[in-house]
């Protein structure tokens, strides 16, 4: 008989999501059942939700285990996740949070950023709508607080930056995760005569200031750039235009599977952009997607991402644009250093798939749910 899980998200779960937000409860669903559990889904709109919830409830009254709860939080306030963004459901899910505390099924919840408690969120957001969202993301952390066994971020170093102390209660990094579909036919020499970089991403600053991006490739002979982001970003922007006519950038918007086909080409993913302190603890999904497609990494210093390339040895970091100039013109002149360094991506691949992410949650919380046994039958033997 299959270990049975509920999976929870407060959303509609897509599998061709444009940005990670999207795209990771789709993978961690995929990845839990792969590792042989049996997912019970409560997603999607309120509605949905409570009709899942019913069920679940019922079926536990009628002697049904659960082995545990994994839940993703979205990136709105989870009473914000309507279609139109009004709180319908205010009980829903926490009340089934409270449910599941009552019933000792271990309760993870994956928390995804913590954009709203950085000044650029008020750049981007109007101050009506902080007045409603702030509160409700608060709201959201006092919950999780009181109801959480155990809190995954990111990366640990994310917890510097939480809105308040999480005391007495676990925590632990469960990074973005690499498909391992993809082992055939990666491409470890390369085939053609220039260097090709490849970013995928936001392009807006001041959170996603590329110029340093745009200044290394700006008239190197041999090296070109393609990039890929949303169209309406890139036409809402002119940041770049001076460097984006030089022939040897290529803009593009492709999303999903239509991305394949671009990895499969480029011999560098790049993350140069300008330091800040958002991304000081991000772990974009896109550089496990660059690792899912046997592709290393060239990036600044000074961000998690950064210290897991160098952890990992997946790649290249510096210091400065002028360092990554250099160091694009060396590999030009000796490729096999590339070569040497996707034998090295395509090694440690299997190491961070999204199964491997999963049975490390599932790891955390079946620990949780054997204390939660061993407390109930020391009480009960009392």
């Amino acid at each position: 008989m299959k270990p049975t899980m509920i999976f929870h998200h407060p959303y509609p779960v897509s599998p061709e999501g444009e940005s990670g937000s999207s795209v990771r409860p789709f993978k961690m669903i995929k990845a839990f059942e792969s590792i042989g559990y049996e997912v019970e889904l409560v997603a999607g709109y309120g509605l949905e939700r409570k009709k899942a919830i019913k069920t679940i409830k019922r079926a536990v009254k009628l002697g049904k285990k659960y082995d545990f709860i994994y839940s993703e939080s979205s990136t709105m306030p989870t009473l914000l996740t309507e279609a139109n963004h009004y709180p319908t459901f205010p009980f829903l899910d926490f009340g089934f949070f409270r449910w599941a505390k009552r019933n000792l099924i271990p309760l993870g919840l994956f928390y995804r950023d913590i954009y709203w408690l950085f000044p650029m969120y008020a750049n981007d957001v109007s101050w009506y709508k902080r007045a409603i969202s702030i509160p409700l993301y608060k709201y959201d952390w006092m919950i999780y607080r009181c109801l959480l066994d155990h809190l995954f971020l990111p990366s640990i170093k994310m917890k510097e930056a939480l809105p308040t102390a999480w005391i007495n209660k676990g925590i632990s990094a469960l990074p973005p995760g690499c498909d391992s579909g993809l082992e055939d036919g990666i491409r470890i020499h390369s085939t053609s005569n220039n260097l090709k970089l490849f970013y995928v991403g936001g392009v807006t600053p001041p959170g996603y200031n590329l110029r340093p991006l745009f200044q290394t490739a700006d008239s190197l002979k041999g090296v070109h750039l393609t990039l890929c982001c949303r169209e309406q970003e890139w036409k809402a922007i002119r940041e770049y235009d001076c460097f984006t006519d030089k022939g040897n950038v290529s803009i593009i918007h492709v999303n999903g599977s239509e991305l394949h086909a671009y990895y499969e080409t480029v011999d560098i993913f790049t993350m140069l952009r300008e330091p800040h302190e958002y991304l000081d603890f991000a772990m974009p999904v896109k550089v496990f997607e660059s690792i899912a497609h046997g592709i290393p990494i060239l990036t600044l210093s000074g961000t998690e991402a950064a210290r897991f390339i160098m952890q990992e040895d997946i790649g290249w970091v510096v210091d400065t644009v002028d360092e990554a100039r250099r160091l694009l013109l060396h590999l030009l002149e000796y490729r096999e250093e590339i070569a040497i360094k996707k034998e090295r991506v395509c090694k440690v691949r299997k190491d961070h798939t999204w199964e491997a992410r999963a049975k490390t949650a599932a790891r955390t919380l079946m620990k949780i749910k054997d204390e939660f046994c061993n407390e109930n039958s020391i009480s009960g033997g009392i």
